[in-house]
């Protein structure tokens, strides 16, 4: 049997301490019951992470590959590998 080591960082536990303590803070200056708001702390929660993922698809999927084709035509050459290659082996079987 394994037994694996591992590392506790105790000034990651004390910042896990002030952020509980930030956050009790915070229920308690809001005047509303626990439900309702850790119900809202929920929905502010799941927004951030909608946006984040929205963020990351606009950025990898739409921004990145708009410049990697703005680049190339820009470049002295802008045609693509692959059409070279294609082309050239229709040249060979003609």
């Amino acid at each position: 049997m394994l037994i694996q080591e591992k590392y506790i960082d105790l000034d990651d536990l004390k910042g896990i301490g002030t952020k509980i303590e930030k956050l009790l803070t915070q229920y308690e200056n809001s005047g509303q019951d626990t439900d309702t708001f850790f119900n809202a702390v929920r929905k502010l929660k799941r927004a951030s992470v909608i946006k984040n993922i929205g963020a990351c698809i606009g950025a990898l999927g739409v921004l990145a590959p708009a410049i990697m084709l703005l680049v190339r035509k820009s470049g002295d050459n802008s045609e693509y590998q692959v059409k070279k290659d294609v082309e050239a082996k229709l040249a060979q079987q003609t």
